[in-house]
């Protein structure tokens, strides 16, 4: 019998997840949504997520916000991933990072890298792209599809 794949609760989970993770990301590009308790700060902007530890503002209750803003990458420039801490000079841009259309892929890094050097020392800036996201789920995703169809040949 022939595995009927649109049966599958895996394969529309993961249809439903992936197209969070799309409209997450376009969402990132034309908006800034961020949450932050105590020393935590989750921010969805400019094409992924940032995740700060131990900002110079803890509250002690959970504070959001949501404006518009202009995103420093378009959908389609693909930040790359960056941890950064707090306290730390600039470091020199990295040469082995090739640029990606003309565009410099590391704008973001060093805007973050200015900012992070005036910041307290222990405070921890991590920034996750949505295509990195993406790439995760969707090799989770297909892992998990190709090991039910299997499990599904085995019974048949």
């Amino acid at each position: 019998m022939k595995w009927r794949w649109y049966r599958s609760l895996i394969f529309w989970a993961g249809l439903l997840v992936m197209g969070f993770l799309t409209w997450a990301w376009w969402d990132s590009c034309r908006m800034f949504t961020g949450m932050a308790k105590r020393d935590w700060a989750v921010s969805n902007r400019d094409a992924g997520v940032l995740v700060t530890m131990k900002g110079p503002e803890a509250s002690p209750r959970l504070m959001t916000d949501r404006v518009h803003g202009r995103s420093m990458h378009g959908a389609l420039d693909f930040p790359l991933p960056f941890i950064l801490r707090g306290g730390v000079a600039m470091e020199a841009s990295d040469p082995s990072v090739p640029a990606k259309a003309g565009k410099d892929r590391q704008a973001m890094k060093r805007h973050w890298q200015r900012t992070m050097a005036v910041m307290p020392r222990g405070m921890v800036a991590c920034f996750v792209p949505y295509w990195l996201m993406m790439a995760v789920v969707m090799v989770v995703w297909l892992g998990l599809l190709k090991w039910r169809a299997g499990r599904s040949a085995r019974r048949a």
